[in-house]
């Protein structure tokens, strides 16, 4: 993750939002993560800009609250 953000201070992509909450379980979501609809998850959204504020990524993702995240960040 460290080399990504690196490459990414290099091209020009200044800002990273990421924001973390807790969503119930879609259908399509649930029988993904083996859960039941409905069920408590942890979603992530990431976005990231450039210089001139154009949007070079965009990710969402979901986990079970029985596993653990661990983020580290360096520059």
């Amino acid at each position: 993750m460290a080399r990504t953000i690196e490459v990414l201070a290099e091209e020009g992509l200044v800002r990273r939002r990421q924001r973390i909450r807790a969503v119930a379980a879609a259908r399509d979501v649930a029988k993904l993560l083996e859960v039941a609809p409905r069920s408590p998850l942890l979603q992530t959204e990431r976005l990231t800009l450039d210089e001139g504020n154009v949007r070079i990524e965009f990710a969402r993702s979901w986990m079970r609250p029985d596993l653990e995240l661990t983020v580290h960040l360096e520059r």
